[in-house]
């Protein structure tokens, strides 16, 4: 795969995200927990972003090459507070005796003194108690220092980067360790998935749909809203909620970048996330507005009042257009990332495509090159922006050169073959 996939989209860098955040390979393996234990989306978010901030091992590593991880950074990670990072980290893990009721209780009333000296308001209530369900986790730290954590897995059972003939393998092995109450040993959630750094920086920030989105607002005398400038959402300075990262974490697991799109339900999305179709649907809506999808509704049928029949723009006996949904297809949602030709892409291909021409010596071969290089530029700054791959582009490029009767010789020492 190319490596301009895997840089941030251009769109995100203006939020103060680096072009290059690298990727670390992350376990399908979680995947396979059940919904009904209530506390997936919880266990993804931690699981995942642990491995994102190398505080455990990434699939198929050595648990040596770990580093000691605040849990202030990966909470930042996951667009939350730190206590809340460590209530989910305690359900998670043993406890390892520090803290006690009575500490807990002192710190929480310390906490709430300090708030309400900043001038902010507190909420009197009871302090939340941790309920530990498993211990997924290891902790092991002194005094003053990060902790270090490691999957509470035996060597043997822990994911690696092996092609393995039963695509259940992984899942079997949690279940056969934690339990088949807890995971699903016919799960296929086999192998890793090298996801970009840039969907868990601190800076990738939340969006709130504008008024004038849903029709609540009308503007008969100008055309574009006042509050939004017509982008239909607003920019939020906080960050992208845990929930919101897992979502797109797990739209690459399930195959997105890959196929270039995944046609499935939100109810199906949510209970492969532990989320419920509304949560999802909240986070397609913002990953939408950031340019990291795109929605594509599925058709939907409604039934005829007067003859019963299914119809999806209108009915063929009556011609009416409404009456109740009967079904729905699954919508398509599209991956933005690396299907959009940017700037950066453009300009990456432009000095490619002329420092080949520059090799070509004969003067026949010279004066082809310097027409391909016309229609290279065209074609590019037709496509500039557009969502098309580098592939798709040098593909039609290679078809418009052979229509001008470019030879081959000449149009394969431009641009590289493609083999299925």
């Amino acid at each position: 795969m190319s490596r301009t996939l895997h840089k941030t989209p251009p769109q995100l860098r203006p939020m103060g995200i680096p072009e290059n955040c690298g990727t670390r390979l992350l376990d399908r393996a979680p995947l396979g927990l059940r919904p009904e234990t209530g506390f997936k989306k919880e266990l993804l978010a931690v699981w995942w972003v642990m491995q994102m901030a190398k505080a455990t091992e990434e699939t198929g590593d050595s648990d040596h090459h770990v580093r000691r991880v605040s849990q202030e950074r990966m909470a930042q990670m996951l667009g939350m507070d730190r206590s809340t990072f460590n209530r989910h980290l305690q359900r998670f893990s043993e406890a390892d005796g520090r803290w006690s009721p009575e500490r807990r209780e002192k710190h929480s009333r310390t906490m709430k003194d300090i708030a309400r000296s900043q001038g902010k308001s507190v909420l009197d209530a009871a302090m939340r108690s941790v309920k530990r369900v498993a211990t997924f986790f290891n902790k092991n730290g002194g005094f003053g220092m990060a902790l270090l954590y490691t999957h509470r897995l035996p060597k043997e059972l822990k994911p690696t980067r092996e092609k393995r003939d039963c695509r259940t393998r992984d899942a079997e092995a949690l279940a056969s360790h934690w339990g088949e109450d807890l995971f699903d040993p016919t799960a296929h959630v086999n192998g890793f998935k090298a996801v970009d750094g840039w969907l868990y920086h601190p800076n990738l920030r939340a969006t709130r749909r504008c008024e004038c989105h849903f029709g609540q607002m009308k503007f008969n005398f100008q055309s574009t809203c006042s509050k939004c400038g017509g982008k239909g959402f607003h920019l939020l300075d906080d960050p992208m909620p845990a929930a919101g990262r897992v979502f797109l974490t797990g739209l690459l697991m399930m195959g997105i970048e890959k196929n270039g799109s995944l046609q499935m339900t939100q109810e199906r999305i949510g209970e492969r996330l532990g989320m419920d179709a509304n949560t999802v649907a909240k986070y397609e809506d913002m990953c939408e507005d950031l340019g990291i999808i795109q929605c594509i509704p599925g058709e939907v049928f409604r039934e005829c009042t007067l003859s019963g029949k299914r119809f999806t723009d209108k009915c063929a006996c009556c011609g009416r257009t409404d009456g109740p949904v009967v079904d729905r297809k699954p919508h398509k949602i599209v991956w933005l990332p690396g299907r959009v030709l940017d700037a950066d892409v453009a300009q990456l291909e432009r000095e490619r495509f002329n420092a080949h021409a520059a090799r070509l010596r004969k003067l026949e071969e010279i004066q082809q090159a310097t027409q391909a290089q016309q229609m290279h530029h065209e074609l590019l700054t037709q496509w500039k922006g557009s969502q098309h791959s580098l592939e798709s582009f040098q593909s039609e490029l290679r078809r418009r050169l052979a229509a001008a009767h470019i030879s081959q010789g000449v149009i394969n020492a431009l641009l590289p073959v493609y083999r299925e």
